[in-house]
């Protein structure tokens, strides 16, 4: 009963990650017996982390790129140009 009160809770705020996260989460602070400030923290920063993620894919898809390269794709040995030192 409190769970789901907790789960309405947190999609209501708009955390829908945390919410559908919450038994995973919870049982893994119980095994862990982690301080309600650690829990805290981690539900927090992981619904941080989440949102930031969403975001950023939304931004991507409105700029309407031809694709996505990262710098771990970017070829530096392309044109090298040679730099003379004096």
């Amino acid at each position: 009963m409190m769970k789901d009160m907790l789960i309405e809770r947190l999609q209501k705020l708009g955390w829908h990650h945390t919410a559908h996260q919450l038994d995973h989460l919870l049982e893994d602070a119980s095994r862990d017996n982690v301080s309600y400030s650690e829990f805290l923290n981690t539900i927090v920063l992981q619904e941080m982390e989440y949102q930031e993620s969403q975001q950023l894919e939304k931004r991507m898809k409105r700029a309407k790129l031809p694709y996505i390269k990262t710098i771990h794709d970017f070829d530096f040995s392309f044109n090298r140009v040679s730099v003379k030192r004096e």
